[in-house]
């Protein structure tokens, strides 16, 4: 992606966050489509993006990542419905980007999703990513997949990262 195109695209995107920021989204999305499902990811359209930076240590940093997609049958199981695989992989994904403004390196330490609705092939739908705690050893975030029209909750999730560890790990 050239720079032009990737400062495109990030002016496409509503919000707060600043142009760097938005920019570092791409970035992160142009590095993972080469990886674990790719092509689940191009689908990914992020539309939001506010990022609030505390003053004067009055209240934390926070931040909302809103992005969309449309379900379509790769992403589905044997009753046509968004597999819940899938939909862990877009909670860990859409939080992932969204804390991509707070810290350039970070891992898992646990993925949680609630699945509240079936989200059937065809459906639009608003995934809603929010920072919860940002601390110097964990960050927090909660995720919800909202149906675009219907406005219901279908999804949520909550995932806990932390920054690599310094030494490599031991086998």
């Amino acid at each position: 992606m050239s720079v032009e195109n990737l400062q495109e695209k990030a002016r496409s995107i509503v919000g707060s966050a600043t142009q760097e920021e938005k920019e570092i989204i791409f970035i992160w999305m142009q590095v993972l489509q080469e990886k674990f499902a790719g092509d689940i990811l191009r689908q990914v359209v992020p539309k939001r993006f506010d990022v609030e930076r505390s003053k004067n240590g009055s209240k934390k940093d926070s931040g909302t990542l809103v992005c969309e997609i449309t379900v379509t049958e790769e992403m589905s199981n044997g009753y046509h419905n968004m597999h819940g695989g899938c939909s862990a992989y877009l909670v860990d994904l859409c939080t992932s980007l969204l804390l991509s403004a707070f810290m350039r390196s970070h891992v898992s330490l646990n993925l949680n999703v609630d699945y509240h609705l079936p989200v059937p092939v065809g459906t639009t739908i608003e995934i809603v990513s929010t920072t919860r705690a940002l601390g110097k050893r964990v960050l927090s975030t909660r995720c919800e997949f909202i149906h675009k029209e219907k406005r219901t909750l279908l999804v949520s999730g909550s995932h806990l990262k932390m920054p690599p560890s310094e030494t490599p790990a031991k086998l």
